[in-house]
């Protein structure tokens, strides 16, 4: 399990712990959604990195898609992703 993959079982795991321990006073129920990647369509289709208003951002537009890696049928590392509607659904559906 990589260090990134912990941290979310960590905060997951005191998230609830928090909950558990603090139920009778809080006013809300406690929904925990941590997926891996998430990928989808964008709202807009940026025209150039410069478009993206964070480094990070630009950075990513520019590794996939500036210069985009010949196509692999599988990814060589465990890949875990999820759509963004799916994420947004999840995030409706949520108590």
């Amino acid at each position: 399990m990589s260090k990134y993959n912990a941290s979310k079982v960590l905060a997951e795991q005191a998230a609830w712990r928090y909950y558990r321990e603090n139920k009778d006073t809080l006013l809300y129920e406690l929904s925990v959604i941590a997926p891996g990647w998430i990928l989808g369509p964008l709202p807009d289709e940026p025209s150039s990195p410069s478009a993206f208003s964070t480094p990070s951002a630009k950075l990513e537009w520019e590794q996939l898609f500036a210069n985009p890696p010949p196509p692999e049928p599988f990814p060589s590392f465990p890949f875990s992703y999820v759509d963004i509607r799916d994420v947004a659904e999840m995030h409706v559906r949520a108590p």
